[in-house]
């Protein structure tokens, strides 16, 4: 342990070009940029045995050009703008030589032997083909740092394309996936291809979308509203019982309570609504490419690049931010989801559904006020029924077809005296009689659920009534969400399990005449 550094200071020492004083000796030994480094002629030898092997003889004379090249650049600190020129010197050239093993971080040419320089225009040759061979991800890394820098391409709409065909042939490739799909990102923002900022950011317009419904909640129309929220809080609301018996009263109940709990919510935090679920705007610096190979001989210094009404890159004095958003509210989604659930509760009530909902402890503010807001619109909807039933019972007499009416009736009167049947145009009194809803048969269910919580042989029980184990768990599930709110049953990959939460109104289920 002795060689490992524990909780000791570090010393500072003085750079070695500084005179008594601590001033910079000005000789033309000292180091002045951190642009520019060489070998000193001592360490040459040491530096070229850590290079790659130069001599070619039997290589096309392209290759040995880029040797020369390789060899008479400088060493710099970032060897990016080396590599570029290279790069561009060699953009139409390709070779049809055997290919051998390469692996290197950061990899470019400088850091390949001859035979793996060849190997790698053989294989771009291939991938510009729309051949995607089986090499190390070292040698497609090289290539789409070219691809990056626009080497070999006409536009950047192209490079795109390269970029999206290389992601899918090495779909099976997660460092590639993980990295180039950064750098997308990077290169759409970078050469500012707006018509492909939808599909590369999804979450950004997707977010931008809700938080503008959100931010109109008072004005925005109750089916937008209601979706939103419940996209927030992942609660099934639009799916439960509730909305499959009721759905314009659900969906005009739940838009009523939303818009007064709102308020309440924006007063105890003291921040808007979006503002506490999509939080405030703030600059995060983004390096543009990062952990790639890239340089540009024009570099963008100043822009402003507008991906989604909400966020965008911005690019000043050379350096790229872009805005992000820190909420206020760490889980908005557990929030809805427990207000949500409330509604769907007292609507239930209101609106006379079963089954009923059992209330869960929450807010008493958020309860009042859901509750008044939901009276209040109740109240409102009876009152334009009761007008809506008066005027549907308004008798309307049009005196100009009297007369109709009359020979309509002597017709009628003429041919049950005389037997004939009537047609259907002229008589049609047939009144079908209602037939009673099947009830459902919830006896399997419970089986089921007994054999699962008493450890029982519920897979043989599901083999003897020919039901598969999802159909039996879906229909478990469903019926929970009616009754309990959440789903009862779950396989996070060790199995079935019951959610324990959940237990006792499972047992209470079972034991009951399945009235909650």
């Amino acid at each position: 342990m002795d060689d490992f550094y524990t909780d000791e200071p570090i010393g500072w020492r003085p750079p070695d070009n500084l005179d008594d004083e601590g001033n910079p000796i000005d000789d033309d030994e000292s180091l002045h940029s951190w642009d520019y480094y060489e070998p000193a002629p001592e360490e040459e030898e040491s530096w070229q045995q850590w290079n790659v092997q130069r001599k070619a003889p039997d290589s096309p004379d392209r290759i040995q050009q880029l040797l020369n090249m390789i060899d008479s650049q400088p060493w710099q600190i970032t060897m990016t703008k080396s590599f570029y020129e290279q790069a561009l010197f060699m953009a139409d050239f390709d070779d049809d030589a055997p290919i051998v093993p390469f692996n290197h971080y950061f990899p470019s040419y400088r850091c390949m032997t001859v035979d793996q320089i060849r190997s790698y225009f053989t294989i771009r040759k291939m991938l510009r083909r729309g051949q995607f061979p089986d090499v190390s991800l070292s040698y497609i890394f090289v290539y789409v740092y070219e691809t990056l820098m626009q080497i070999g391409i006409r536009t950047p709409e192209e490079g795109y394309e390269i970029l999206q065909e290389l992601m899918s042939g090495y779909s099976s490739e997660p460092k590639l996936k993980k990295y180039v799909g950064e750098w997308i990102k990077d290169y759409v923002v970078y050469y500012n291809l707006k018509e492909h900022f939808a599909e590369i950011f999804p979450d950004e317009q997707l977010s931008d979308g809700i938080a503008e419904t959100i931010d109109k909640y008072k004005d925005v129309d109750d089916k937008a509203l209601v979706e939103v929220i419940s996209s927030i809080s992942k609660y099934n609301l639009l799916g439960g019982v509730l909305f499959r018996k009721e759905p314009d009263k659900a969906l005009a109940g739940t838009a009523a309570a939303l818009r007064a709990i709102i308020p309440v919510i924006e007063q105890e935090y003291g921040n808007s609504i979006t503002t506490l679920l999509f939080g405030k705007r703030v600059r995060l610096q983004t390096p543009m490419f990062q952990n790639a190979v890239f340089y540009s001989p024009n570099p963008i210094i100043n822009a402003e690049i507008n991906i989604s009404p909400r966020h965008r890159y911005i690019c000043s004095g050379g350096l790229w931010t872009r805005d992000t958003f820190v909420s206020r509210i760490r889980n908005g989604g557990s929030l809805f989801k427990s207000i949500l659930r409330e509604i769907d509760c007292q609507l239930r009530n209101i609106l006379n559904i079963k089954p009923s909902l059992k209330t869960k402890d929450s807010s008493e503010t958020y309860s009042q006020t859901i509750g008044k807001a939901l009276a209040e619109w109740d109240s409102q909807e009876r009152r334009e029924e009761a007008e809506r039933e008066a005027e549907r019972r308004k008798i309307k007499i049009d005196f100009g077809k009297l007369g109709n009416i009359r020979e309509d009736a002597c017709v009628v009167q003429d041919k049950l005296l005389d037997g004939i049947e009537l047609e259907d145009d002229v008589l049609n009194a047939t009144i079908e009689e209602q037939q009673p809803k099947p009830q459902s048969d919830e006896s399997k269910e419970k089986t089921f659920l007994r054999l699962f919580l008493s450890g029982g042989d519920w897979q043989q029980y599901l083999r003897d009534i020919h039901t598969p184990e999802g159909v039996m768990v879906e229909n478990i599930n469903n019926m929970a969400m009616d009754t309990i709110g959440d789903i009862v049953l779950e396989d996070n990959g060790d199995g079935l399990e019951l959610i324990e939460d959940y237990r006792q109104d499972i047992e209470e289920y079972i034991n009951d005449n399945g009235q909650q």
